[in-house]
């Protein structure tokens, strides 16, 4: 399977639909997970075709008590 960041909206989170406000998405160096720690739990819940390739959001890495 060829993944790429076209077959996800790389401007929503993958396990909440909402805005990511991921900073590479506006334009940015850098985003805001660059300097996050995301547990292994958090991570797993990612679907396959969006993993390495879209942010979460941070009220889901927060509510998963990720950051």
């Amino acid at each position: 399977m060829n993944r790429t960041i076209d077959a996800v909206d790389a401007g929503c989170c993958p396990l909440c639909g909402n805005a990511n406000q991921c900073g590479m998405v506006t334009g940015e160096e850098k985003c805001w997970c660059f300097n996050a720690v995301i547990s292994e739990d958090v991570l797993a819940r990612v679907p396959e075709q969006a993993r390495d390739l879209v942010c979460i959001c941070e009220k889901c890495a927060n509510r998963s008590g990720a950051i």
